[in-house]
């Protein structure tokens, strides 16, 4: 996936192609994580007897 150490550098369009493409990945990631969250959250305030306040 990466370049090794002996192979030129990236252009700057393909460099920023790439962050774009690692930022989107770490976006989703964050994405679902809080929507879970969120999720785990509600459902468990919606449930009678629950701790959660």
């Amino acid at each position: 996936m990466y370049e090794s150490r002996h192979q030129s550098l990236l252009t700057r369009q393909r460099f920023l192609r790439r962050m774009a493409h690692h930022f989107g990945l770490a976006a989703g990631v964050l994405a679902v994580s809080i929507a879970g969250g969120m999720l785990v959250t509600v459902s468990s305030r919606a449930c009678p007897g629950s701790t959660a306040s």
